[in-house]
């Protein structure tokens, strides 16, 4: 588990305020599990719970559920089918 901060980034906003979704567009690198416990837990404070991060590494969408004092929580939406 390496999240990399300068991987992510913001594609598109809707909303004012913390009300607002955000649409985020994650490199990955270190193709890590989105949905891995803690992974974006540092990146907590740029987060809106709501907000969709697109791993373009893995072809999956997540949805931010929850985000408590940096406790981010991800679950899977999306995910590519098998070939």
């Amino acid at each position: 588990m390496a999240f990399t901060s300068a991987e992510m980034s913001l594609m598109a906003y809707t909303g004012t305020g913390s009300n607002g979704h955000q649409l985020w567009f994650y490199t990955n690198s270190a193709a890590d599990t989105i949905t891995t416990d803690g992974l974006f837990d540092v990146f907590g404070p740029s987060l809106n719970v709501g907000d969709l991060i697109f791993d373009v590494e893995n072809g999956q969408f997540g949805n931010v559920t929850v985000n408590d004092a940096n406790d981010v929580t991800v679950a899977l939406v999306l995910q590519p089918s098998p070939a």
